[in-house]
């Protein structure tokens, strides 16, 4: 599968989530508790939810196409060795690297079902920012969470930043600043 196709895949998955949320209410309930429910911010960071459904917009599992696109899924980290989907039960968000394109996906189990996975990524050093658009500020804030940042952002403080990997300045963010 070539990068471009890689990347429309994973697109879909990200808008998959993102209808799946609008139709979810114990997730909406979630992201309520959480004082983080607001529909633009849903709509402008394409939060999501994971119910376990990919497969219904995938093409069917015995064709050859059904399972190149399950093996790059499985690759990229969204489905599991036995092809079940690793951020099921997840609230979902995306990471862009500088250009805009999807390099991960943060997720946050809206329902502690295993106490070790309440935050997942799909790679094991996540990159890529939350909130892209935050650098087109003359000033940004720097947080170490994504919902933090989009608190931040509820309340007006549209020039916050989650920059990946969060415990050091990655080198994609030092070009980004310079």
């Amino acid at each position: 599968m070539n990068l471009l196709e890689s990347q429309d895949w994973l697109n879909r998955v990200v808008d998959t989530y993102h209808k799946k949320l609008e139709t979810t209410p114990k997730a909406l309930e979630y992201l309520n508790q959480r004082g983080i429910i607001h529909p633009e911010v849903i709509d402008r960071f394409k939060i999501g939810y994971c119910d376990n459904t990919l497969h219904k917009i995938l093409p069917g599992a015995k064709t050859a196409k059904g399972k190149e696109i399950r093996t790059h899924l499985k690759e990229k980290g969204i489905l599991n060795r036995q092809g079940h989907e690793v951020f099921k039960g997840c609230l979902t968000v995306p990471l862009k690297n500088d250009l805009g394109e999807l390099t991960d996906i943060y997720g946050r189990r809206a329902k502690e079902v295993i106490d070790d996975l309440k935050h997942l990524y799909l790679t094991p050093t996540p990159s890529g920012f939350f909130n892209l658009e935050a650098f087109e500020a003359k000033e940004l804030i720097l947080c170490g969470s994504i919902t933090d940042a989009i608190s931040f952002w509820i309340h007006g403080f549209q020039n916050v930043l989650v920059s990946f990997p969060t415990d050091k300045i990655s080198s994609q963010l030092e070009t980004l600043l310079d």
